[in-house]
């Protein structure tokens, strides 16, 4: 579809610039434009983009989800937690210890977390696209027959910038997975809403990288090689543990318990600020997941940033109609206040995962047997 729209663009600018005493010039670019657009749709159906990447993280995630719910085919259960996020995530929640925790409890459900480090929200939409996507007629029946959350994280720094991450992962294939023609509209709607189209000039570095990066995957560059040489690494859990701390994580007492709550001016600018792309994001997720019937139902880790903790109780006050576990309360804080369960100032370590992941069970445990959900 962006091929085709962009090629008739071309034609009405050729026809509509070139004087009429030179038809041969109008004649001449639609023929070369056809040409091309001939190729770019052979290229389409013969090469699949999805195969070009399939070592990459999202590909091997997206996988792992899919296994998981073979594996899980007899018996989803009433509930499927589909848990969503980046690195915070995928080393807070251990969804084997949560889908345990609420079996132990009598409830019948299933965890597929799809959680990956250092992703931001074009890489996590990468994610659940193919997770869906990927689902055949059956799995869809299958899901539609349990009640379906997808549980979001709400994470302050990749909130306020979509691109986040994405300058220090140009031409790989953590960035060339997402930046394909089937995530250019979102990629240009959340730019437009997130930058404006100032944009295009403060930020011409970036927007040129993933233009050229757009074109890299448009001609398949270098499609059969990494086909051929691809497809050797395992399925990713969306559950990875960071064993150590980190050399630079010195912190000179335990956990504050709390911050001030209070956003200050500077923080309710940038909030109103990322609002409208961070609105059309949730769309993109809640239309994705109608596909399954899904709920969205919404979560934030715990860290040391204030930053994040008044971002998330802002949320927590501010989105009263939203279901949201906010990771900052102080009895969670408490529990996780050892600077041992921390490997940086927002990763926990495996016993700190293995606290929160207890703490977020008690509370699906909870809003299931309260029936608040």
């Amino acid at each position: 579809m962006v091929v085709a729209v962009l090629s008739s663009i071309l034609i009405i600018l050729i026809a509509g610039v070139a004087p009429r005493r030179m038809p041969s010039l109008v004649r001449s670019g639609t023929c070369a434009i056809l040409v091309v657009l001939i190729w770019l749709i052979v290229l389409h159906f013969t090469t699949p983009l999805e195969l070009s990447y399939p070592d990459a993280a999202s590909a091997r995630v997206a996988k792992f989800a899919h296994e998981r719910l073979k594996e899980e085919e007899q018996s989803l259960g009433q509930y499927v937690l589909v848990i969503e996020g980046s690195s915070p995530t995928s080393r807070a929640v251990d969804g084997d210890l949560l889908q345990t925790e609420l079996r132990a409890a009598g409830i019948s459900a299933s965890v597929i977390q799809i959680a990956l480090d250092g992703s931001n929200h074009l890489e996590r939409l990468q994610i659940l696209r193919q997770f869906v996507q990927g689902l055949d007629a059956k799995e869809v029946e299958q899901l539609k027959r349990s009640r379906v959350f997808l549980c979001r994280e709400i994470e302050y720094y990749y909130d306020r910038d979509p691109f986040n991450k994405l300058e220090g992962n140009f031409f790989t294939d953590v960035a060339l997975s997402y930046l394909n023609a089937r995530n250019l509209p979102d990629i240009v709607h959340w730019f437009a809403l997130s930058s404006g189209w100032n944009g295009l000039v403060r930020k011409r570095e970036l927007v040129g990288s993933i233009a050229a990066m757009e074109l890299f995957n448009l001609f398949r560059v270098g499609y059969f090689a990494r086909v051929a040489k691809g497809g050797s690494l395992p399925p990713q859990n969306g559950f990875v543990p960071k064993e150590t701390r980190s050399a630079d994580f010195n912190p000179q007492g335990p956990l504050p318990l709390a911050f001030p709550k209070e956003p200050s001016k500077d923080d309710l600018k940038i909030y109103a600020s990322i609002a409208g792309w961070v609105s059309a994001r949730d769309r993109e997720y809640a239309k994705l997941f109608a596909k399954i019937g899904g709920t969205e139902w919404f979560f934030s880790v715990t860290s040391w940033y204030p930053t994040m903790y008044r971002y998330n109780f802002w949320l927590a006050d501010n989105s009263k109609k939203r279901p949201f576990f906010n990771g900052d309360t102080e009895p969670l804080r408490q529990k996780l206040a050892d600077p041992d369960l921390w490997a940086d100032e927002i990763h926990l370590r495996p016993a700190g995962a293995r606290i929160f992941t207890q703490v977020f069970a008690n509370y699906w445990i909870d809003a299931i047997k309260n029936h608040r959900l």
